[in-house]
């Protein structure tokens, strides 16, 4: 005992700390290693080892490490095997109008990234002025197409989505895409996917850009109606306000409509027709 507050009082004069008797009594343990019942209080092999990994406090193997652990920052995470990293951002150099098959490549303002390819475009809006059935025949719509097109300084000629037995898009377009909207949102990657059945998206913008407003055809039930006189395939279809050229008084008078908020039934709204007294805008596809 005397021995012992001798030690304790050495101890505390050098500023040490004092070893723990308990591991220091091998004999107690399981032999050479020192594992006794209270577990493993060796450095060097126990669970405390801060060289092997093997205890909770390992800094080296074990979880929330930075090299091999659970929270491993070593590598990030990286884009998807279909994207690739453009300054930090995952990126589809397929279809990135910025970034159009290598990061930076931006495409012009009448051009879309296609297949990683910029590609001149086709514009197709709804017209911002409705009108009835008395279009003055297909030349009247054309010539509105235009003025609006020029209004918005869209390039090209641009033609209505109508149809008369003897023209119609299927037969006198120029079935070149890909078609857009004015605000570039891809609507058929080219001719035959527009006359599909089934465009990418609803053609719902003006030459503007700007959203569609509301052009009820009552008789259809639709809010954002469209004349056309033409299937989704680019065809010919009854009935057409006599061929687009008649006096909207004629109460007999009907015509086919498409719904501007559709993707499927964009051109036919289901072969629904709304009679030709109706203030409707009409879709212009630029040639």
């Amino acid at each position: 005992m005397t021995q012992l507050r001798s030690a304790v009082a050495v101890a505390l004069l050098c500023g040490c700390t004092l070893p723990n008797p308990a591991f220091n009594d091998r004999g107690a343990g399981d032999g050479d290693t020192g594992d006794g019942d209270q577990g493993d209080g060796d450095p060097s092999t126990g669970d405390d080892d801060p060289g092997t990994g093997d205890g909770d406090g390992d800094t080296t193997t074990g979880p929330g490490t930075t090299d091999t652990g659970d929270e491993s920052t070593d590598t990030g995470d990286a884009c998807p095997p279909a994207l690739t990293d453009c300054d930090g951002q995952c990126i589809d150099l397929t279809s990135d109008n910025s970034n159009c098959g290598m990061c930076g490549k931006a495409c012009g303002d009448h051009e879309v990234c296609l297949a990683s390819d910029c590609v001149p475009v086709k514009y197709v809006f709804v017209t911002s002025v409705p009108g009835n059935g008395q279009w003055g025949g297909l030349e009247g719509a054309a010539q509105l197409c235009g003025e609006l097109a020029g209004n918005a300084n869209l390039p090209g000629d641009y033609a209505p989505w109508l149809s008369t037995a003897d023209e119609f898009p299927a037969k006198t377009y120029s079935q070149i895409g890909p078609y857009v909207r004015t605000d570039r949102v891809i609507v058929a990657s080219s001719w035959e996917d527009l006359t599909d059945g089934t465009i990418d998206a609803p053609i719902d913008r003006d030459e503007s850009g700007a959203p569609i407003q509301p052009s009820p055809a009552p008789g259809c039930q639709l809010q954002y109606a469209v004349w056309t006189g033409t299937t989704n395939e680019g065809e010919y279809t009854e009935p057409n306000c006599g061929d687009w050229d008649i006096d909207a008084s004629q109460q007999s008078k009907d015509g086919v409509v498409g719904d501007a908020k559709s993707q499927v039934a964009w051109s036919t709204g289901a072969l629904c027709a709304q009679h030709c007294s109706a203030e409707l805008p009409v879709y212009c596809v630029q040639q």
